[in-house]
């Protein structure tokens, strides 16, 4: 099975990441099965409000570069009372956009774009363990 890189919205919260007003600069790193590092990303993060706002990976590594712009949104509290946030998943599949509210997206390290479990074709049993690491530096 090819490596498949992870983006959670519970990491991105534990690093502090979603609750800020704005990010720019953070280093994200992906981290394969193995533990070892395969990209590096810049975060930035833009509130357009307090429930929304957007998310933008730029992956540089050799020759290859690509950025994914990600929205972000508040959703319905938690059973505790809190608010949660989620990513819109951004595949498309069949020319149409996917749109589904969920807390992890994954991007084949074959290429593609990041998208949904659903949209990658990947059932509970087969999807990797979160291997993804958050630098505090940038602002």
């Amino acid at each position: 099975m090819n490596e498949v890189l992870v983006l959670s919205v519970a990491k991105l919260e534990q690093e502090g990441v979603l609750s800020s007003t704005s990010t720019h600069g953070k280093s994200l790193e992906f981290r394969g099965e193995s533990g070892a590092s395969i990209f590096t990303a810049r975060l930035d993060l833009d509130w357009s409000d307090a429930e929304r706002g957007l998310l933008t990976l730029r992956f540089q590594g050799g020759a290859t570069s690509a950025t994914f712009r990600i929205d972000a949104v508040r959703g319905d509290g938690t059973a505790s009372g809190e608010s949660s946030w989620w990513m819109i998943c951004p595949a498309t599949k069949g020319g149409a956009p996917c749109g589904r509210r969920v807390a992890k997206l994954f991007l084949p390290s074959a290429g593609g774009s990041f998208g949904c479990r659903f949209c990658h074709g990947l059932s509970y049993g087969a999807m990797p363990r979160e291997q993804t690491r958050t630098d505090r530096g940038g602002a």
